[in-house]
């Protein structure tokens, strides 16, 4: 008897996948901050939350035994995938994991239909057995960045649906806060910058990885600047990153710059980021005003004068920090890395965010990632 994988990739083969060009919308909603969008797979299919993350390629979601016995400190009864119980999926017969910054999965390689909206497609992912996440209240990822990263030969989603879609491209809102009532909402196939800001798209280059493929959504920052606050009785200072490597990331909760500059760069607001991280000077969520803004500069190949991208003080608030119940907490970390600048969604979700491939074939790839502040 043929082996049930190939009876099912024969049966497979008769899903429709997507027959005119289209764009998918994907709600994005909060769960304790996290951000989440719905996806149904397999037949009969069951609805997962995914969480879009443009820092990692391959998509995953945990399997039946890791929704039970993987570390959940969140109330989310997290959803298991069973590849056995779907007449659609079949496995891959490999393995693959994935280091993340934060966490770390490890999982069998499947097939399966995946449904949003009623479009359709088949979609290579991981089926975990092993995460390390549990702060987090979904029941996977949605990797949104290069194939050149992918695990397991499991393909991102935008390579799946690339050919069928209205444009190479997707487009992100992330919504006003992290807050539950706030949802966002992520288009793949096309972008909405016009539904949600009146400015032009503001585009910034992506560059080439170390091994000369495209791998994360990155660029080249060239320094940050500070105007107001306390910098220079309210003038414009500004500190050098020497055109170093800086990643956007959806999947970070909160941005950072080098380790060797993170202390330059708060001098120049006039404060001491020892100091904040001690406790000694606590930022009110009342400081985080427009009367003061920080600027990004960006210096990719090709550009003959910087791109800047500026969000106010009062766009950069965040509530939380523990130091007090009225403390916000400081713009930016330290990335743990010097050369290194990872912009999180508390400056992404400023801008009505556009990721351009600029192709559908990888050969033609020239990606930009543009910006548009969102309107208030």
């Amino acid at each position: 008897m043929a082996p049930r994988s190939m009876l099912l990739a024969v049966a497979a083969a008769a899903i429709p996948q997507l027959t005119a060009a289209v764009s998918v919308d994907l709600p994005i909603t909060y769960y304790n901050s996290y951000s989440s969008v719905d996806v149904e797979i397999g037949k009969p299919s069951k609805t997962y939350r995914l969480h879009p993350d443009t820092g990692s390629s391959t998509t995953w979601v945990v399997d039946k035994g890791c929704a039970e016995w993987c570390h959940n400190n969140t109330p989310y009864q997290r959803v298991g995938y069973n590849v056995t119980a779907s007449c659609t999926g079949y496995p891959l017969n490999r393995t693959a994991d994935i280091s993340y910054l934060g966490g770390y999965v490890a999982g069998d390689v499947v097939n399966d239909k995946f449904t949003v909206n009623n479009q359709t497609w088949r979609q290579p992912f991981l089926s975990i057995y092993y995460s390390d996440w549990n702060n987090m209240p979904t029941d996977g990822f949605m990797g949104l960045a290069f194939d050149s990263i992918m695990v397991g030969d499991a393909n991102n989603v935008l390579t799946m649906l690339m050919p069928d879609l209205d444009e190479p491209r997707f487009g992100i809102y992330l919504g006003e806060s992290d807050a539950a009532d706030e949802p966002g909402l992520l288009t793949m196939g096309s972008s909405k910058e016009s539904e949600y800001s009146a400015a032009e798209l503001t585009k910034v280059p992506i560059v080439k990885g170390p091994d000369g493929r495209y791998d994360v959504w990155r660029s080249l920052i060239k320094g940050v600047s500070f105007k107001g606050f306390d910098s220079v009785n309210g003038g414009v200072s500004t500190t050098d990153l020497g055109l170093t490597n800086v990643v956007f990331d959806t999947g970070a909760g909160k941005s950072s710059l080098p380790t060797d500059k993170v202390l330059a760069v708060y001098e120049t607001m006039g404060l001491n980021y020892t100091d904040l991280l001690d406790g000694k000077r606590v930022l009110k969520c009342s400081e985080f005003n427009s009367s003061w803004s920080i600027s990004l500069e960006f210096s990719p190949p090709g550009v003959s004068e910087p791109i800047v991208l500026t969000a106010s003080g009062e766009d950069l608030r965040k509530p939380g920090f523990p130091a007090a119940p009225d403390a916000c907490w400081p713009p930016f970390e330290d990335s743990g890395a010097e050369g290194f600048t990872l912009i999180g969604t508390p400056f992404l979700r400023n801008f009505y965010t556009v990721w351009d491939f600029g192709a559908k074939d990888e050969a033609d790839f020239e990606p930009t990632l543009g910006f548009a502040h969102v309107r208030q």
